[in-house]
Order: structure tokens, then C-alpha cells, then sequence
């Protein structure tokens, strides 16, 4: 694997050596000062440039960057003929990556969505805003009292959907449905009791809020809930997140003085024992 300065130097003397790119950025966890540095980050690199159709012309443009041992080029379309972005997602036979973006000046705002960036190079010293920390990006602030109830209103409403499919023996429905609006809405009750906990009005979490667990005592108990292996896996996690989101409900409810709504809880719960027991034939 490239050492970090060697691939920062090849990309520089590429960019360097086309007059046709204008500036360099950097982005991702590589342009966060606070993120340990580790062998498995990628290289998120912008070539700022108004030629980009010109550049994908080369069939062979990124071999200039090593060795592929897969690529995937998500924006590219049979018969397209103008981009305003392109992407080279790039892994080496060295196991280095680099995601390559070209992308026009006039678009550099629709398109860079990082919470940090980094000028790398700037050829005609008019890119230096884009040196910045946005880490408000990943910042979750205390919700109001409706935010809250939909949010828990979501997660007792969908549960319903999960009990259905392990009614009917349907693992692939279950498992989509705990794994994907559940658990999202729990993950941000569970970010506001943490807000209540540390006594901040706001917090960073991280992108797709990897830094979570470091906030959470019981890391083993919360991380059942991403292993559904079987319908059991199911069930068991789906009880568990009604009586965990039922308490954190109590918790924020008291500590912050709101009116949520706890009522569902007990609905939830009786929809789920009535289904799984075979009982269900005059439940309607």
C-alpha cells in the first residue's frame, strides 16, 4: 500500500502537469483534522476543471494512478455527452483507493457535500474558500416535542409491518423493514436521550453517525440490533427496541418536560403478542 505522501505527490504532479485542471481539493475523513488516521481511509480528491469531457475521452485516463483492481464510474451514461461531475472510484492492486471527482468551477457547491475540505492546489488562487470545516453537517440538535412524537410514532407504526412479516415467515420483508425505518428512527431518539445525558443543546455524531458508540455504555446490547439472522434474531430485536424506545421516551419526556407520547407503546406491544401467538384470526 502507497504511503499518504506518495499518493498526495502523484496526484499533485497529474494535476500539476494538466492545464486543463484549475485546483485540487481534498474531502472525506482524510480532511478531518479530528479523525484518527488509519490504512483503510480513502483518498476523496476534486479535480476542479471545465474540461471534463475532454479528460473522460481517454479511456485510459486513470491508469495514470496505479494499478486497478476494480472501478466503478457512477456517472457515466451511454450517449451523455456534457457532465458537470464525474467520478473515478478507483481501488489498486496496492489496496490504496482514491475517489477522483472531476467537477466544473460553476458546480463545485451542488456537488461537495463533505462536512470538510482542503486545497491541495490552486492554480489561479481563487478556490481558497473551499479550505473549510463544516462540521455542523453531522450535527444533531435537541428536537421539539412533535419531532419527537413522529419519531416515535414511526418506529411503533412500522413495528407493526415487522410482526406481519415474521407472521408470515417473510425474513427478507422483517428484515428490511427493522433494519431500515426502525432502526433509523431509533438511532435518533437514541441521539437525543445522549444529548440529555451530556447536557448539550448539540452534538456531532459523525457521517452516518459512526462516532455514536462512544457515547453508549451497553455498546454489546445496542449492536443485536444490526445482527437479524433468523426471525427469532427478529422478533427478539424488535422487542427490545419498543421497550428500549418506551423508556427513552419516559427518560426524555421527564428530563426534558414534554408531553410525548407513550400510549402506542402498550398498542404496539398488544399488536405484536396478538400476532405471534396464533391468536390473531378476530384481531382487527
Amino acid at each position: 500500500m502507497r504511503d499518504e505522501q506518495e499518493i498526495y505527490n502523484l496526484v499533485l504532479n497529474i494535476a500539476n502537469q494538466d492545464k486543463r485542471i484549475e485546483a485540487v481539493l481534498l474531502n472525506g475523513s482524510r480532511a478531518n483534522p479530528n479523525v484518527p488516521k488509519d490504512d483503510f481511509q480513502d483518498y476523496d480528491i476534486v479535480f476542479v476543471t471545465n474540461f471534463i469531457e475532454d479528460i473522460i475521452s481517454d479511456t485510459n485516463y486513470h491508469k495514470k494512478f496505479g494499478d486497478i483492481l476494480i472501478m466503478q464510474k457512477p456517472n457515466e451514461f451511454r450517449n451523455k455527452t456534457e457532465y458537470n461531475c464525474f467520478a473515478y472510484l478507483m481501488q489498486f492492486q496496492d489496496l490504496t483507493r482514491i475517489d477522483l471527482r472531476l467537477i466544473k468551477p460553476d458546480f463545485l457547491e451542488d456537488y461537495l457535500d463533505d462536512a470538510f475540505s482542503k486545497v491541495l492546489l490552486d492554480k489561479k488562487n481563487k478556490y481558497l474558500d473551499y479550505n473549510f470545516e463544516r462540521s455542523s453537517l453531522y450535527e444533531t440538535k435537541q428536537l421539539s416535542e412533535d419531532e419527537i412524537n413522529k419519531i416515535l410514532n414511526e418506529i411503533y407504526w412500522v413495528s407493526t409491518y415487522v410482526v406481519k412479516g415474521i407472521a408470515r415467515n417473510d425474513i427478507i420483508y422483517s428484515e428490511f423493514m427493522i433494519s431500515n425505518p426502525i432502526k433509523n428512527a431509533f438511532i435518533k431518539l437514541l441521539k437525543q436521550k445522549i444529548l440529555i445525558e451530556k447536557e448539550l443543546d448539540s452534538l456531532s455524531f459523525g457521517k452516518l453517525d459512526k462516532d455514536i458508540l462512544q457515547y453508549i455504555t451497553d455498546k454489546d446490547q445496542l449492536l443485536k440490533i444490526f445482527s437479524n439472522k433468523s426471525l427469532k434474531d427478529i422478533e427478539a430485536n424488535l422487542r427490545f427496541l419498543l421497550d428500549e424506545t418506551n423508556q427513552m421516551a419516559k427518560y426524555i419526556s421527564i428530563n426534558r418536560k414534554l408531553n410525548l407520547n407513550q400510549g402506542e407503546y402498550q398498542s404496539a406491544m398488544k399488536f405484536m403478542n396478538i400476532f405471534l401467538s396464533n391468536s390473531y384470526q378476530n384481531f382487527n
